[in-house]
């Protein structure tokens, strides 16, 4: 296949996502159109790629293969995505983030996750999926992927280690959270939502001593995701609760003077806050004063008061 058809690859992808979801494998084989043969995903790709654009696409399941239901936009439609595809261009392209201009680099590369398939494009090969593909079926997340080493590590990595500058998920998996909930993962996210994020995660077993004390068996691997080549430290129990709990103390600070400025709007957000150290701590010792912060974070979400 040539770079040419990376834009149907994707729509492909999109669609077979939708269907299996990660709880299943989707069919490979495809109708195009109403009437039209089944063919597999190579034909497929040429197929859906040589129809005049831009084309509306909503797929059903056939038995054993997916019913694509390509057609070429009509006038009202046609206009419509005009406006959308325009809306993006002014903002950069799809890809393009506020805070990082560069993001929207046509050549820049994004790894796309799929059910059971990845694939590595570019910017304009995505920008030009989405002028030419109305896909009715499935969705996305996407960023850079160091946001994802906490939610699909494999795949961050992986990402990261092509040099792609950002990844997309069009599957979301029912254990997605798990490793988080569990306190297996831990993520922080040091500012606003642009920011890079560390991430800590429980890595046992390499039988190397502590890089922080020298001295106890490491037990997790700390990766900071901004630097680009993701310096990692290895760390045993005690010194991930010290770093976690610095970061604790960083997260009250910034929230302090917000709290206390407008106490009842900040009561749900501190009751998910309060959660959420609960499951940061669930693997690691908990020392005194992380009992203190979640106390404060109860009082704010049962009262409103932030003093």
């Amino acid at each position: 296949m040539s770079t040419q058809d990376l834009p149907a690859r994707i729509a492909l992808l999109q669609v077979r996502s939708a269907f299996g979801g990660g709880r299943s494998t989707a069919p490979s084989t495809f109708r195009i159109q109403s009437g039209g043969p089944l063919l597999e995903y190579s034909a497929a790709v040429n197929a859906l790629a040589q129809l005049p654009k831009p084309v509306g696409c909503a797929p059903h399941l056939g038995d054993g293969f997916i019913d694509l239901g390509a057609r070429l936009l009509n006038a009202e439609e046609r206009k419509a995505r005009e406006q959308f595809v325009e809306y993006w261009r002014k903002r950069g392209g799809f890809l393009a983030e506020p805070h990082d201009p560069s993001s929207g680099d046509p050549g820049a590369l994004v790894f796309c996750v799929g059910d059971d398939e990845t694939l590595l494009c570019r910017v304009v090969d995505y920008n030009e999926f989405q002028e030419s593909y109305d896909v009715a079926a499935g969705g996305l997340v996407g960023g850079p992927p160091g946001w994802f080493l906490n939610l699909d590590p494999a795949a961050a990595r992986e990402a990261h280690r092509l040099g792609a500058r950002h990844l997309l998920r069009f599957v979301e998996r029912e254990d997605d959270r798990t490793s988080q909930s569990e306190g297996w993962t831990i993520a922080v996210r040091q500012g606003g939502w642009g920011n890079a994020q560390e991430v800590l995660e429980h890595a046992p077993g390499s039988g190397e001593v502590c890089r922080r004390c020298g001295k106890e068996p490491v037990k997790w691997r700390l990766t900071d995701t901004g630097p680009p080549d993701w310096p990692e430290v290895q760390l045993c129990g005690g010194c991930a609760a010290d770093w976690l709990l610095e970061m604790e103390r960083r997260m009250v600070a910034r929230y302090r003077d917000s709290f206390a400025k407008h106490p009842p709007d900040y009561r749900g957000m501190a009751a998910d806050l309060y959660q959420a150290i609960i499951e940061r701590w669930k693997r690691l010792p908990v020392r005194d004063e992380v009992q203190a912060i979640l106390e404060w974070f109860r009082k704010v979400a049962n009262t409103g008061d932030a003093e």
